[in-house]
């Protein structure tokens, strides 16, 4: 079983173009975490999957997502789920 966190709404506005809410965390090997959150990034509503270091500063290493198609990507992964 996969180490996991689930925080909701926790709010980082550390920079002035991006709001983020974090919903979920899951522990990695070496104190890196994978994080998903919400953020509006230059007037865009998204949805980011993101690999972080153990020193808070996230990687390249992810994907973002725009609100209006979380719905069908978790479609996707559910059926994924099932092969």
């Amino acid at each position: 079983m996969r180490d996991y966190a689930h925080n909701n709404f926790e709010k980082n506005n550390d920079q002035d173009d991006c709001e983020e809410a974090v919903f979920g965390r899951f522990l990695r090997g070496g104190g890196s975490e994978l994080r998903i959150s919400r953020n509006v990034y230059s007037g865009s509503d998204i949805i980011d999957l993101r690999l972080w270091l153990s020193n808070g500063r996230p990687t390249r290493r992810g994907v973002t997502v725009d609100v209006q198609d979380v719905d069908a990507v978790i479609g996707c992964l559910r059926a994924a789920q099932g092969v």
